[in-house]
């Protein structure tokens, strides 16, 4: 094994990225959001309305607010809080 898994997000279409104050990367796919860690090459989070309070999985924007450490998601049935993105 040559230690190699996959690409991140390699079969996923991304409608948007966000970088928090943390340089963590958020992408907002079809398939809900995946966060990445900038110091791992892999994603270390993923969100989804089976385990989040998302109200739908195809993410249209995310905005992380710099100063308050918020992020917003926005997706095709509203906007809503996700979580503190500096943390």
């Amino acid at each position: 094994m040559d230690g190699f898994n996959a690409y991140l997000l390699e079969t996923e279409n991304v409608n948007t990225i966000a970088i928090d104050s943390a340089n963590r990367k958020w992408f907002g796919t079809n398939n809900g959001i995946f966060r990445a860690v900038a110091r791992r090459p892999h994603t270390n989070r993923a969100l989804h309305d089976e385990q989040q309070p998302l109200f739908d999985n195809s993410i249209t924007d995310i905005a992380i607010d710099p100063e308050a450490g918020e992020a917003w998601i926005g997706t095709q049935k509203g906007v809503l809080f996700a979580c503190a993105a500096n943390h």
